[in-house]
């Protein structure tokens, strides 16, 4: 096949995978009855998912409660412990001498007050560790069942893509050469839109990555290296969420 033939070939395999992706939209519009069906279950599932949110926030604000309350305990009975001490080492001062008593009250009130201070420090990174594994865990939660609501098949076509894209290349600014990682199947439809990007940079090179979902990129620049693919912009979507289903229900609502 000669070379001039492949940009023709690439063309209409491009026009074709349009066509059909087209097609398959019209497809899914063409029922009202079956749209409604599934806005029913989507909303059913977003009400699950923010309950289960709910649920796991509280359990785990019970567990963090009973940890500072343990904590707390731990240091009040060490203060009491010291007091204790002290009123001995006073007592004993009358025999041993007021100065020397006096000192070694304070040596073991500061020794209690450190003591305690550790506890509570401890039990202040126990909690941000249950936070994070806590969070981490409801966002993969939300990740599984935003991607369920939303049907996470993709529809791409070059509109979509190109918005990625230039949203990506904006967050950079002007660049003189970028390159933009694409999965291999929207190499050919960006491609026929890289006049739509020279306004943000004098020259892109384009990559196939086929670690990247279809409809995301990452673009590399000297300025650094913005992430766009649609993990990470999921992510984004289920910490917005996890922060909306954290919040207390509206009771006029």
């Amino acid at each position: 096949m000669s070379s001039d033939s492949a940009p023709l070939r690439i063309i209409k395999q491009a026009a074709l995978s349009h066509e059909l992706r087209r097609i398959g939209s019209e497809a899914a519009d063409a029922d009202p009855q079956d749209q409604q069906r599934l806005e029913v279950e989507r909303q059913a599932q977003r009400e699950a998912c923010e309950q289960t949110c709910r649920e796991r926030l509280r359990d785990t604000e019970a567990q963090i409660e009973a940890m500072l309350a343990e904590a707390r305990t731990q240091s009040a009975q060490l203060l009491n412990e010291a007091q204790q001490k002290i009123v001995q080492i006073t007592q004993q001062a009358e025999q041993q001498g007021l100065e020397q008593g006096r000192a070694s009250g304070q040596a073991e009130t500061r020794r209690a007050l450190q003591q305690a201070q550790q506890i509570l420090q401890a039990a202040q990174a126990d909690r941000e560790r249950l936070l994070q594994a806590s969070e981490g865990e409801m966002v993969q939660l939300v990740l599984q069942i935003v991607r369920k609501i939303l049907r996470i098949e993709p529809i791409i076509n070059e509109q979509v893509l190109i918005k990625v894209v230039r949203a990506a290349l904006e967050r950079l600014g002007k660049q003189v050469n970028v390159v933009i990682r694409v999965h291999p199947e929207d190499l050919e439809l960006l491609h026929f839109s890289l006049l739509q990007l020279e306004d943000l940079a004098l020259e892109i090179e384009l990559m196939p990555d086929p670690a990247i979902e279809p409809g995301g990129c990452r673009v590399v620049s000297a300025a650094g290296e913005i992430d766009a693919t649609l993990q990470t912009q999921f992510e984004a979507v289920a910490r917005s969420f996890l922060q909306l289903a954290s919040e207390p229900p509206d009771p006029l609502q």
